[in-house]
């Protein structure tokens, strides 16, 4: 094998590498060179501006990368890029680099900070919480409306009339305040295990309750957008084990989701039914599929999906569908996409409750 020199600027001397020659003073991309101890012994001028961006004085060659910065990039395999965190001089700032090897003792890295990339990400971040927050807002917002109303009215009532009420109907109206109460107590528990600020939430939900519910907080974008929604529980008794917030999250992402996935109208089916696929080993579920006749998920990005911050949609944060899955995990279920021929259909497995003794017949 032939070896050629290659010029390394700010080097008096040439270095001898396998490969090819060039020179770093003429590389427009950030690059650096450096020997198997982690010491810089050529840089490019961008390379060179970016290192002192994040605060590591590249003026005098050779010197030696952070010994924090080289050890995560040596421990990581070649080609793999790295995100490391520069500290100094009250320098906050993240970059990104990866290693290649050149030849039997020399390394090339290549280099660009990432602080701009991860300050988008936490805006997307930060809007898809307002967005998520909002919608979660406007749900528990009916429901401590629809709870309070039931309280306001009975309480009402039985201060007016409970001297002319026989003792069965004062019974069942204290009844009714009861229940709306536990109703709130709920709701309070819910968020506060949705915020981990209490103990786990883990309720008996009921599923036309929550579909009825989600389905008229996304009809105004559906009517908006002319798509069609319509929904379908298999039993009126049907219901999940989880945090009815969470529960709640899940469907408004994935209504959101197929919504957001055509600008011509489609139609959507939200389905609710036990799950089939029942063994000993496994615990009985609760299936519940958004389906719509849209463009689909290509399939080049069907494994990105569920990744965070991967979005098909220009406006979109990348963010619905993360959350969404990590929501049905912490329940003990999960979320994928499922193949069909047209269109797209996510499935949500969620515990399965007991019906109440009421609804069974």
């Amino acid at each position: 094998m032939t070896t050629v020199n290659t010029r390394f600027s700010g080097l008096s001397r040439e270095t001898a590498l396998q490969g090819i020659a060039f020179s770093l003073s003429e590389v427009g991309a950030p690059m650096a060179a450096c020997n198997p101890s982690g010491e810089v012994i050529g840089i490019s001028p961008n390379a060179r501006a970016v290192l002192e961006g994040v605060g590591i004085d590249a003026e005098r060659i050779p010197f030696a990368l952070p010994p924090t910065l080289w050890a995560e990039l040596s421990e990581a395999p070649e080609g793999r890029a790295i995100e490391w965190r520069a500290m100094a001089q009250e320098c906050d700032a993240l970059l990104g680099c990866s290693r290649y090897a050149c030849g039997p003792e020399h390394y090339i890295v290549l280099m660009k900070e990432v602080s701009a990339k991860r300050r988008e990400l936490s805006r997307r971040l930060h809007q898809q919480r307002l967005e998520s927050t909002g919608r979660l807002v406007a749900s528990i917002a009916h429901d401590v409306r629809t709870a309070l109303a039931s309280i306001l009215y009975n309480a009402d009532f039985l201060s007016s009339s409970a001297h002319e009420l026989p003792a069965v109907e004062i019974a069942d109206t204290a009844s009714a305040i009861h229940t709306a109460s536990r109703r709130l107590e709920g709701i309070c528990a819910g968020l506060l295990g949705f915020a981990k600020l209490g103990p786990k939430v883990v309720d008996e939900v009921s599923l036309q309750d929550v579909v009825a519910r989600v389905c008229s907080l996304v009809r105004p974008m559906y009517r908006e957008r002319a798509h069609e929604l319509r929904s379908r529980v298999a039993s009126p008794s049907l219901r999940v084990c989880g945090n009815a917030i969470l529960i709640d999250q899940i469907l408004v992402n994935l209504l959101v989701n197929a919504a957001e996935s055509s600008s011509q109208p489609i139609r959507v089916l939200l389905e609710c039914s036990p799950d089939s696929d029942e063994s000993a080993e496994r615990p009985r579920m609760v299936r519940i599929s958004v389906t719509d006749d849209g463009p689909g998920v290509p399939e080049a990005v069907r494994d990105s999906i569920f990744h965070p911050f991967f979005t098909t949609h220009a406006d979109g944060s990348g963010l619905g569908l993360t959350t969404a899955r990590e929501a049905a995990r912490d329940m003990g279920g999960d979320l994928i996409l499922e193949p069909t021929e047209r269109g797209a259909s996510f499935v949500a497995l969620l515990l399965r409750g007991e019906p109440r003794s009421s609804e069974v017949s």
